[in-house]
């Protein structure tokens, strides 16, 4: 029986993702093993909005079926893709890169394949736009007079107010609530 006989008997018993857990032990019964060699195809930093760095990577996945009586081989290629803030995009990247690899050897379709979070949104902060932030995040008091008091303290509209009145502002709140507690 050959490689693509016997891949196909793995076929009727694994029908859906559900059934990987299983692969190993129906590989073993049809006397085929598999190898992988893992490619990194792509990879770069994206910075978010709070400073945070992603590592963005795409992998290769090189899946190789050998039929152990035979050496005969099939081989089935898949890119899979992997997003973190930490050390983890790469083994994300590896194990969607496999799980495609093994979709596309056995047949089985998917209606809807998210591997990836949505790439984080990228966001120029400007020293005026942080300040505007914190100064909104030391205001303890009733939202509703925000607007009428920051007015008065910028000398116009809180949005157009330069960075020396924005610090001036910040400052003055902390030092209220050093004051006050």
């Amino acid at each position: 029986m050959c490689v693509a006989s016997k891949l196909f008997e793995v076929m009727k018993l694994i029908t859906t993702e559900q059934d990987f857990p299983k692969l190993r032990e129906v590989l073993a019964v049809q006397n085929l093993v598999a190898r992988t060699e893992y490619e990194l195809t792509r990879s770069s930093e994206r910075v978010d909005a709070k400073g945070v760095v992603w590592q963005v990577v795409t992998v290769s996945c090189r899946l190789v079926i050998i039929d152990i009586e035979s050496s005969e081989e099939i081989v089935n290629v898949a890119l899979g893709s992997g997003i973190d803030a930490g050390v983890m995009a790469v083994v994300n990247a590896q194990e969607m890169a496999l799980k495609r690899a093994w979709l596309g050897a056995l047949g089985i379709t998917q209606e809807v394949v998210q591997d990836v979070a949505p790439e984080p949104q990228i966001v120029v902060e400007t020293p005026e736009d942080k300040l505007r932030h914190e100064i909104k995040a030391l205001w303890r008091w009733d939202q509703a007079q925000f607007p009428d008091w920051i007015t008065k303290r910028v000398g116009g509209e809180f949005e157009s107010a330069d960075i020396v009145r924005l610090t001036a502002v910040r400052d003055e709140l902390k030092g209220y609530r050093k004051e006050h507690g």
